[in-house]
């Protein structure tokens, strides 16, 4: 069984789904997940795009109809199917729930991409250790947090190291939907939710105005989300010339962009990978803010970049201080500052390398997780197939013991 709830989680489930099939053929699959699953094999219990994207607690209200509904589905098919083992990506609120469902009927429980728990409502991690069999980490810095907490943890790599290095003729692709590859181009990638759209898309346009009116030339380029419409994007960009949106391709978008704007999540990875110096913004509703506050403990920094190199890497913006003047001002700061610039890219550089398991650079995150789920399976009863670790993973693993 798996489930992920949101695009990001189809995406980086995709892989290790087609690699466990590849182990071993006879490996059957259902759950929750979108397009990239469906394609990859999943059997499609519950729909994620049309079902659970939603975020903070007040947009999170008006979609408890949808995600009960789904939850109760899922489970359903888990008392029917009765599957070996369970793979949950991220979206914990939910998946933390179908986890005790699921442990106390005996399902092994595999979590890929764990809840930020380090950052704030850590009481869950004694749930954690209570209802999750192994923790697949994405981030060095949780293991050491995890095992500290006495619970089974290993961590993978992050997924996108494994991602084919985009190439790309930014001249060509930029020509090709309306823009000018000598002028400069600004990334804005406002996030792949709805509320992250509303609360983050107009501050982005307008520091774009700003920006635009002491760089008549600079242009701006959204990639859009497939959870979103990009219509309702490229209507709302009708009083900003020089800005433009496309249907997903962020990673083409960053390696076009000259400095970037990007909501917190995801992509901000995708932003240090491809080396593009940039800000991180983040906003909530007053009320889910003020909630936020009260539950985030112990950490310094909400952009990941940043959590990554333990310190101030990259800009963070918040609330109130993502707004036009201050995207701008920062915006203007990456653009114009050769010197920042070069120091940035090199850092990025750095954060990238930490997303890496040493020693055992030629395998990515998803084989990682791969193997430890059939190993999990194959430690269960009625699983006779035995997986052999490479002879380059069992080095990896001496090395590391």
């Amino acid at each position: 069984m798996i489930v992920a709830g949101e695009v990001s989680g189809d995406e980086h489930a995709a892989p290790v789904l087609a690699k466990l099939k590849a182990l071993d053929p006879d490996l059957e699959f259902f759950g929750m997940g979108g397009s990239k699953l469906r394609a990859s094999g999943l059997e499609v219990v519950v729909d994620s795009e049309s079902h659970a994207s939603v975020m903070g607690l007040t947009e999170l209200f008006g979609s408890l109809r949808n995600i009960y509904a789904a939850f109760n589905k899922l489970l359903a098919a888990a008392d029917q199917r009765k599957p070996h083992l369970a793979i949950l990506l991220d979206f914990p609120d939910f998946n933390l729930r179908l986890a005790d469902k699921l442990h106390r009927r005996g399902v092994k429980v595999l979590y890929y991409i764990s809840p930020q728990v380090w950052a704030w409502r850590k009481g869950r991690v004694k749930h954690i250790g209570r209802v999750i069999d192994k923790v697949a980490a994405i981030f060095p810095f949780e293991e050491a947090f995890y095992a500290r907490k006495g619970v089974n943890c290993e961590f993978v790599g992050h997924p996108f190291l494994e991602q084919q290095k985009l190439t790309l003729d930014r001249e060509s692709y930029l020509r090709s939907i309306g823009l000018d590859p000598e002028l400069p181009v600004v990334a804005l990638l406002p996030g792949s939710r709805k509320a992250e759209l509303n609360n983050l898309l107009p501050p982005m346009l307008e520091a774009f105005s700003k920006l635009r009116a002491g760089r008549p030339g600079v242009q701006a380029l959204i990639p859009v989300a497939p959870t979103l419409s990009l219509s309702e994007v490229q209507q709302s960009l009708a009083n900003y010339p020089g800005a433009v949106a496309v249907a997903g391709q962020a990673e083409a978008v960053l390696n076009c962009a000259d400095a970037a704007v990007i909501a917190s999540g995801t992509a901000t990875i995708q932003g240090a990978l491809q080396g593009v110096p940039h800000l991180v913004v983040y906003k909530l509703s007053p009320f889910s803010y003020r909630m936020a506050r009260l539950l985030v403990r112990g950490v310094e920094h909400f952009a990941m970049v940043n959590l990554v190199a333990g310190r101030k890497i990259v800009e963070e913006l918040l609330q109130e201080e993502a707004s036009a003047d201050r995207i701008s001002e920062e915006l203007e700061r990456l653009l114009g500052d050769a010197k920042k610039r070069l120091q940035l890219k090199a850092q990025l550089s750095q954060v990238c390398e930490r997303l890496q398991v040493k020693g055992d650079e030629e395998r990515g995150a998803s084989d990682r997780v791969a193997q430890i789920a059939l190993e999990m399976l194959n430690q269960g009863a009625g699983r006779k197939k035995q997986f052999v670790r490479s002879p380059a993973a069992e080095r990896a693993r001496r090395a590391a013991a």
